[in-house]
């Protein structure tokens, strides 16, 4: 494993996702790009290249639209556990808007003597990343969401792959494909279940950073 030329979060993050999308799309355009068993290693390596490379574009898609526009400008970033939250957003993601326990927010507030903002979060992860076994819990629990928010991603895409497929015989004249119709509901389903694990791992991620931090001794 150490002479592969892929880290973990090389694999959890891009590979995944993008074998996710090339499958789903060549299903539902029928193309027949799935290497044979005998296949030669070029094909092979083309094939691994193409799935990283299309699992840079999902992350580019997944971080814009996921992290940055939904959970960041919807839900509210890390700050954000730091109050409670009402309304429909307390509704349909309670687990992870669920405030940090009240000792914890105050010994956060009162050793960094600021609000919680954004800086409050650079502030505590400069401080936390300190701690190795601290640090190391974030890392797996960044690889994880960072697979969970791509696969979810790679599911959307999969939606529209799966939607345009099967609409093509109707605009040729005939009838939808029912096959491909059927199989929307699956992918969106993982997709939607992939996106609450993705909200579950950062919500770890977060307290673990703010735990190590206020239990750690000034220094």
């Amino acid at each position: 494993m150490k002479d592969l030329p892929f880290s973990v979060y090389d694999f959890f993050a891009y590979l995944a996702s993008g074998f996710v999308v090339l499958l789903i799309g060549g299903y539902a355009f029928d193309i027949d790009a799935l290497p044979e068993k005998d296949a030669s290693s070029v094909l092979l390596l083309a094939w691994v290249v193409t799935a990283y490379v299309t699992g840079h574009v999902v992350a580019h898609l997944s971080g814009s639209v996921i992290e940055n526009g939904l959970v960041r400008e919807r839900l509210g970033s890390s700050a954000t556990f730091f109050a409670s939250v009402l309304g429909w957003r307390r509704v349909l993601f309670r687990s992870y808007l669920e405030p940090l326990p009240g000792r914890v927010i105050e010994r956060v507030l009162s050793r960094a003597n600021t609000s919680p903002d954004a800086s409050l979060f650079f502030h505590c992860w400069a401080v936390a990343k300190r701690d190795p076994v601290a640090f190391g819990r974030m890392n797996t629990f960044l690889n994880l969401y960072g697979f969970a928010r791509n696969i979810a991603m790679a599911c959307a895409l999969g939606v529209m792959l799966l939607t345009a497929g099967a609409l093509r015989p109707f605009l040729d004249g005939g009838s939808p494909d029912a096959r491909k119709q059927w199989l929307i509901v699956p992918i969106a389903v993982i997709g939607l279940v992939m996106f609450y694990r993705y909200l579950k791992f950062l919500r770890l991620y977060a307290v673990e950073l703010y735990v190590t931090y206020a239990e750690q001794e000034p220094g």
